[in-house]
């Protein structure tokens, strides 16, 4: 008997001969072959649901800590998982992530799962109250008052998607050119961060 490996650790081929020898050394052959192959796609043993934090939370870690929880088992080796996830996630932002369950062999198992953070904030009364945004609904550019430290503006369509991100100053106007529709504007001063809608007509 003897075994040949194949392309990957699950596959491999034993092949066993016969010899049937009589007294005058007259002999038959007989070969069997066997050939294992690993078509079994590999299981996964902890798949997490959807999860949603809120920007009050260090989401950051959060979301690396949920990517790194994915894992399965094979019943020929070891399994890798890989994912399309984007290396960072932002306040709002909603993740859809494809993960891949793979073997040595080349099986795969897909799980998909989805990241959301939400806009829910620990913020100042005070410092959300001083911040005042106008005019609004705008057409093609705002103003923001009640700003002291260096500050930056992150916007946000409907979908959760960052459609502009710009450094801001007190009191000057912003230019933008954004389709009409509702955004969330998320203002980031210091330590202190709040989120005020916008109508774009």
């Amino acid at each position: 008997e003897s075994t040949a490996l194949g392309s990957c650790s699950g596959d491999y081929t034993i092949t066993r001969t016969w010899t049937a020898t009589d007294e005058c050394n007259n002999e038959t052959v007989h070969i069997q072959t066997i050939t294992v192959e690993d078509n079994g796609d590999p299981i996964w043993d902890i798949i997490q649901s959807d999860l949603t934090v809120n920007c009050g939370i260090d989401y950051q870690t959060a979301y690396d800590s949920w990517l790194d929880s994915f894992s399965g088992t094979d019943n020929c080796s070891t399994p890798i998982v890989t994912h399309n996830a984007p290396a960072t996630v932002s306040c709002p932002d909603s993740v859809e992530v494809t993960f891949e369950l793979t073997d040595a062999c080349g099986n795969t198992s897909i799980a998909i799962a989805t990241f959301t953070v939400e806009g829910t904030l620990h913020i100042s009364d005070t410092f959300e109250n001083d911040i005042i945004l106008f005019p609004n609904p705008t057409e093609k550019y705002i103003y923001i008052k009640g700003l002291k430290d260096d500050t930056k503006m992150e916007v946000y369509n409907i979908a959760g998607q960052k459609v502009l991100t710009r450094k801001i100053s007190n009191g000057k106007r912003i230019d933008f050119n954004l389709n009409s529709g509702l955004y969330m504007v998320k203002i980031i001063s210091g330590y202190k961060t709040t989120i005020k809608k916008l109508i774009i007509r």
